[in-house]
């Protein structure tokens, strides 16, 4: 079994990262901690993503699980010419101006969440703010109905369980139940929709085609689960994080409350200094490959660990320090090459309007909480990593002011 992350896992990066840059751990899998060898393993076609649906169907388990199966089925896992395929067809739907169109909606939800903070009482801005704006917004861009919003929630943080490299049967079966009423659901509302197309990202998706191919309606299904799984804990740990980080930075925090330009770079530095994902999915190397003075052989299973290529002294001046305005910010948080994150435009977007928002409508806004509890995760798994609870008091709020341009 894994173990947990240490409750302060950068300093074990960055010893990790001066013994040697590229290491096989002691199961086998090679973990980078460089952001040059995370970065090739991201970029260079010499390392894939296919085998990871090979192993999940060499479970033993993949007979009865239905996350296994959906898992099996999805466009992360899978390697050109499907990925290829898959992709073409998808990014269609995520076009600029569907991210465009949807600002004014993550505006509305951002202010519809904190308007009843109240001035003087505490409140959790994880469960009552940054666990509430992902789904709701990733939901109403697919098409879901708001009442099921939460329905959705909920089934994603059970599903969220299975991905890890070493679960137990009981949280397995708890994935499955999730899965499947995922699957009943999302299988109902594509055939509405086939009956009724509607303006949203749903829709397109089935419209969306390549040379005349369409999505099946189980890659439909597939799809939807991973928008809204990778939505979701990417954007919460994201903006739960970066309140974090502005509180523990208050120069910067305030640089940002008093300069809506630096909005949208201080989202690419949030998710360097976060870095919501600990770890990306696993890549595979296709052969054999010189990577930081290694050689990983064909077929080795390797890690890209996020955030420690994310604070490498090699690639960032002072890593450990948040700097709005540090130049040539690249994080890899959205693993940059062919798997890039769909969702990322949509990521951003949120945690720019709920932090900028958040800032300037409370100027008083105390956050209670040095290091508050973070959510738990495995130390060779995708790793989210945020705030479990965030207290606050919100103070005397500043009307109209909503962070954005």
């Amino acid at each position: 079994m894994t173990q947990p992350y240490p409750r302060h896992p950068h300093p074990l990066y960055h010893e990790l990262r001066a013994v040697s840059p590229v290491f096989e751990s002691d199961l086998g899998m090679w973990v980078l901690t460089s952001y040059e060898a995370c970065a090739l393993a991201f970029r260079s076609p010499a390392f894939g993503q296919g085998e990871a649906a090979k192993l999940v169907r060499l479970d033993p388990r993949f007979e009865w699980s239905a996350v296994l199966q959906t898992l099996g089925q999805m466009m992360v896992f899978m390697d050109p010419p499907d990925h290829t395929r898959l992709r073409r067809i998808v990014s269609r739907a995520f076009n600029p101006q569907v991210i465009t169109n949807l600002r004014p909606y993550v505006q509305r939800v951002v202010d519809e969440l904190i308007e009843p903070f109240p001035e003087s009482e505490e409140v959790d801005l994880v469960t009552e703010f940054t666990d509430l704006i992902p789904v709701t917004v990733i939901c109403e861009l697919l098409g879901v109905p708001h009442a099921d919003h939460e329905q959705c929630r909920r089934w994603s943080e059970e599903i969220a369980l299975a991905i890890e490299p070493a679960i137990d049967d009981d949280i397995l079966r708890r994935a499955d139940v999730a899965t499947l009423a995922y699957r009943d659901y999302f299988t109902a509302l594509v055939a509405e929709k086939r009956s009724h197309p509607q303006d949203d990202l749903l829709t397109l998706l089935m419209k969306a085609e390549d040379d005349g191919e369409r999505l099946t309606t189980d890659e439909l299904v597939a799809m939807a689960t991973l928008v809204i799984g990778a939505g979701f804990e990417t954007t919460r740990n994201g903006i739960a994080g970066g309140v974090l980080a502005l509180h523990t930075h208050p120069g910067e925090l305030e640089r940002l409350r008093q300069d809506p330009a630096l909005d949208r770079p201080a989202v690419d530095e949030i998710l360097r200094f976060v870095s919501p994902n600990q770890t990306s999915v696993a890549r595979f190397a296709l052969e054999d490959v010189e990577v930081g003075g290694a050689t990983i052989p064909k077929g080795a299973v390797v890690a890209p660990c996020i955030a420690a290529a994310n604070r490498d002294p090699d690639r960032f001046a002072d890593p450990d320090r948040l700097a709005l305005d540090r130049p040539d910010r690249a994080p890899l948080s959205f693993a940059p090459g062919p798997h890039l994150c769909l969702g990322a435009p949509v990521a951003r977007l949120e945690i720019e309007v709920a932090v900028g928002t958040l800032l300037r409508r409370f100027p008083r806004l105390q956050v209670l909480d040095d290091d508050p509890p973070m959510r738990p995760t495995c130390s060779l798994g995708p790793g989210p990593r945020g705030p479990l609870h965030l207290r606050a008091i919100a103070g005397r709020r500043r009307h109209g002011a909503t962070g954005t341009r």
